[in-house]
């Protein structure tokens, strides 16, 4: 990431409650965030909005999705109901058509399991996120999927590292 450029990564974690959260980047240095849990019904409407948003004062490129990826194990088959699944792959789907497709927005999803040994809570807490999740576990993995792909993919400082700290 350069001195002067600015990124927005929009972090999902889909489900029947799903986690969305907001970074917004200038010049590597975490400027504005914002976290929410929705019904699966409200995501299309909060990620235009989050899109639209970050699109008219970006330029194109500096604006990406991470979606926590479902991957079918034992977590999944322990979900509260059997269309929880179901919810989740379609959102999931949707969102990679949708911003991909329509706005050529960068969509990348991982599982669970790739980022949040990475992500921790002590990753999110030296970024200044995880006091403001207390009570939001959905937006926090949400968290954990958009700080992963602004470091690992957008060349945003570690949190961790001298030139990431505070």
């Amino acid at each position: 990431m350069t001195d002067t450029a600015e990124l927005t990564v929009i972090g999902c974690d889909p489900g029947p409650t799903t986690g969305i959260c907001a970074l917004h980047y200038r010049a590597g240095a975490l400027v504005r965030h914002g976290f929410a849990q929705v019904s699966h019904n409200w995501v299309e409407m909060v990620l235009d909005t989050l899109t639209d948003d970050a699109a008219s004062t970006l330029t194109p490129g500096d604006l990406i999705i991470a979606v926590e990826r479902f991957v079918v194990g034992p977590r999944a088959a322990r979900s509260s109901t059997p269309a929880a699944g179901q919810i989740t792959r379609r959102l999931i789907e949707t969102i990679a058509s949708t911003y991909t497709g329509r706005d050529g927005i960068p969509v990348v999803q991982r599982s669970a399991a790739e980022v949040k040994p990475w992500a921790s809570n002590s990753r999110l807490d030296a970024a200044g996120l995880l006091s403001s999740l207390a009570g939001m576990p959905h937006a926090r993995d949400a968290a954990r999927q958009a700080i992963y792909c602004a470091v690992h993919d957008r060349g945003v400082p570690d949190p961790l590292s001298r030139r990431g700290g505070p």
